[in-house]
């Protein structure tokens, strides 16, 4: 894996990027549970496991809502582009959070949850549609492979971490540092090149979105390659 990372650069900066922003996610998860915890004022075990369970679900439902559009808008625009507005999209959202100091602002900071969930469902289709560009044929399994072991080395590097700061640093500080992650991936994904999206042979239409024509499009795209099995 090592040698893949070696071989491939444009691969290493997307691997880079992906490393300081989900270990930035994972940070700021144990910070943001800790500030609702903070502002609740909950009472008892159920009341903070109810609010617990709320940001759980915010953070699970972007991917159902707006991966069936964030897929189609990576097969059109420019990828690179798309995670660097995500980043800055991210950073500007979190950086909001800092200042959520009330109880009565609790709601805010769960819509401010999900927003910052929804931008990451775009970061990541639009990492993965690359992903393949960044790679030597024979590399794509092992790339896909740290990929995915990053991600749970990152959960649980980045939720340590995220429980270890919160001490020194304070919960807002926390999300200084988570701020500053989604910077440092914009940077490393600054300088990378990627090919120009093809030209895809439907145009983009909401209507097909909606009614989850583009779903069933990449249903058949998979079927007529054999890899519905």
């Amino acid at each position: 894996m090592i040698d893949v990372l070696r071989r491939n650069p444009g691969f290493r900066r997307l691997w880079a990027a992906q490393v300081v922003s989900q270990l930035g996610d994972w940070m700021s998860r144990v910070a943001i549970l800790a500030l609702i915890a903070d502002l609740s004022g909950a009472e008892g075990l159920h009341a903070l496991g109810a609010l617990v369970a709320l940001e759980f679900s915010l953070r699970m439902l972007p991917s159902v809502v707006f991966g069936p559009l964030a897929g189609p808008l990576a097969d059109r625009l420019p990828r690179r582009a798309l995670m660097i507005v995500s980043d800055v999209a991210r950073a500007a959202i979190v950086a909001a959070m800092i200042f959520v100091d009330e109880a009565e602002e609790l709601p805010l900071l769960y819509a401010l949850l999900f927003l910052q969930t929804s931008v990451s469902t775009f970061f990541q289709a639009a990492r993965s549609a690359a992903t393949p560009s960044t790679l030597e044929r024979n590399d794509l399994q092992a790339g896909y492979a740290i990929t995915t072991a990053t991600w749970s080395t990152m959960l649980a590097v980045g939720a340590a971490l995220g429980g270890w700061l919160v001490g020194p640093l304070g919960i807002r500080g926390v999300l200084v540092v988570d701020v500053a992650t989604y910077l440092a991936s914009a940077l490393c994904l600054r300088s990378l090149r990627l090919p120009p999206v093809p030209v895809h042979p439907q145009p983009f239409r909401w209507r097909d979105v909606v009614t989850l024509t583009e779903l069933r499009r990449a249903h058949v795209h998979a079927r007529d390659r054999h890899l519905l099995p």
